[in-house]
């Protein structure tokens, strides 16, 4: 992370904020921009960063031939790590919590991605019931439903149609929260398509 902010590349905050969805050091003047253009949701951790992040440790560990178990285990523990350094953003957290479930739960047990997102839905609210009031909560939540509701039909299309749609998916879904938390209709995010 040092070597982006001293690589003298322009706005590293930003770029952190993209990578690691920590948007601690980012200005506020850019961040209230970012929101009043109804964007904001490219700066907090998806699916995508946790889909990384899982992929850069499981896939060199596999290669070293560990136990399952093993290779599982200090995935989870690096996810858990991250979640700390996300301080625990609700989106960094669901999406970690259906990871932790997809590598613990056995082949044998067959489970839908939208039981998934209700067993995190569940696990958050007991831990935090005021949670639902957080908009990355929301915001993760409402795309991530609206994503695998229409999943069946994605996988019907080729990748890069089923990316654009997928932006198109969130984008949608995102004004379920966008419009009463912040009291306007942003269509800045289609044009990004």
């Amino acid at each position: 992370m040092n070597r982006i902010y001293d690589s003298g590349i322009k706005f590293p905050d930003r770029i952190m904020a993209l990578i690691t969805g920590d948007v601690k050091e980012v200005n506020e003047q850019f961040k209230e921009r970012v929101k009043e253009i109804g964007i904001y949701h490219l700066l907090a951790v998806s699916g995508s960063h946790i889909a990384a992040i899982v992929f850069l440790i499981y896939q060199p560990l596999k290669r070293l031939n560990l136990p399952l178990f093993v290779i599982k285990g200090i995935t989870i523990i690096v996810l858990a790590l991250f979640a700390q350094y996300t301080n625990y953003a609700p989106s960094a957290v669901r999406a970690i919590i259906m990871t932790t479930l997809v590598l613990v739960i056995t082949k044998q047990i067959k489970i839908k991605s939208i039981q998934l997102l209700a067993f995190a839905f569940i696990i958050m609210f007991i831990l935090n019931p005021l949670v639902v009031y957080d908009i990355g909560f929301q915001f993760s939540f409402i795309i991530s439903f609206f994503i695998m509701l229409l999943f069946p039909f994605l996988q019907q299309l080729s990748k890069l149609q089923s990316l654009f749609i997928i932006t198109f998916i969130a984008q949608l879904a995102s004004f379920i929260v966008a419009i009463p938390s912040f009291h306007q209709l942003q269509w800045v995010g289609f044009y990004l398509i």
